[in-house]
Parts: C-alpha cells; sequence; structure tokens
C-alpha cells in the first residue's frame, strides 16, 4: 500500500530538484510534496488492492498462508556451537578479586549519601 506513494514521492522530488538545481529539500517542499503524492495515490481502488492482498477483504487468510514466500515450518532451533558460548572464567583468583572489588563498590554505594 505504501509502495506507490513511495514511487510517487521519488517522482515529485526528482521533479523538484530539477526545478531547483539540486538545492536541498527544505521542509515546507517535503511536506507539499508528500502532500500531492498521496493525494495521487491513495485511492479506493489501492485500498481494495491491499486489503485484498492482505487476505481481508473478502477475508480469505488461506491465500497469505499459502503464497510461496511464506515460510511453512518454523526453523529449528540449532545446537550452540563452542564459538557461540561466553567465554569461561578458569581463574578463581582472578574471580575473587572482581568479586571482592564489586562488594566494595557496592558497599560504596549503600553507605553513600546517608549521613
Amino acid at each position: 500500500m505504501f509502495s506507490p506513494i513511495k514511487g510517487k514521492y521519488k517522482d515529485k522530488l526528482y521533479e523538484l530538484c530539477q526545478l531547483n538545481d539540486s538545492e536541498p529539500t527544505k521542509k515546507k517542499d517535503f511536506c507539499r510534496l508528500y502532500h500531492e503524492a498521496r493525494k495521487e495515490t491513495f485511492k479506493p481502488s489501492n485500498y481494495e488492492t491491499a486489503f485484498k492482498k492482505a487476505g481481508l477483504v473478502p477475508f480469505d487468510p488461506q491465500s497469505v498462508i499459502n503464497r510461496p514466500e511464506v515460510i511453512k515450518q518454523p526453523p529449528q532451533p540449532r545446537e550452540p556451537q563452542p564459538d557461540d558460548l561466553p567465554p569461561c572464567i578458569y581463574d578463581a583468583k582472578a574471580l575473587e578479586k572482581d568479586l571482592y572489588h564489586l562488594d566494595k563498590e557496592r558497599g560504596a554505594c549503600d553507605t553513600h549519601g546517608e549521613d
């Protein structure tokens, strides 16, 4: 539904660039061009086509489900590979030191501002 307006807006922008010697687009130009593109693009026939393609009018969810681009079965989760796993800490002394510093910092945060 929005693809046609995107194309129409690009056309309008190209026309403006031809007239303005490729100057940067101003906010007021953006709004005006978008409004023109929207008026030219959003028509009842476009709504009908979009709703039909989405299986909404007439209601036909099977038409969407049967499209070739719809995945019929969800992908199966794969087993984690060794490269996917986070690194392990093998140095118990380093771990103990890190925990000590974290506890010390947390203790400083807990007592901060309690005077």
